[in-house]
């Protein structure tokens, strides 16, 4: 991250941790509160001085559509970047239509790497 020009932010306290195993565990129960606990950890974070979360852990992928007050956090879904990086890597294009990500149709074969190309024939 710091090679990219970002300034860790680590987690301040052993509450902060707390919250976030807890909102992991409550996610198996309920998701609305798995993401009101993880909205908890981000406050947490934002007090220690972060100006953006990522979302490192695939638990917390499944809250994250969930959450609702982050007081202007950047929060940054891991599994949604990396997916989001595939597609266009593999020649689909992204939209964001009504908060919901769609994929634009298979461009012509000749601008995909080999592997694309062979599944999409």
């Amino acid at each position: 991250m710091s090679a990219a020009g970002y300034e860790p932010c680590l987690r301040a306290s052993s509450e902060f941790q707390e919250r976030v195993d807890s909102a992991i565990a409550l996610k198996a129960g309920s998701i609305a509160e798995a993401a009101a606990e993880t909205e908890r950890a981000l406050h947490l974070a934002q007090l220690a001085g972060a100006d953006a979360a990522l979302l490192g852990c695939t638990e917390l992928s499944v809250v994250a559509a969930g959450l609702n007050d982050t007081n202007g956090l950047i929060v940054i879904d891991s599994n949604a970047a990396l997916a989001r990086a595939c597609l266009t890597r593999l020649g689909f294009g992204t939209q964001e239509a009504g908060g919901l990500s769609t994929m634009s149709p298979l461009r012509e074969h000749d601008g995909l790497p080999w592997p694309a190309a062979q599944r999409a024939s």
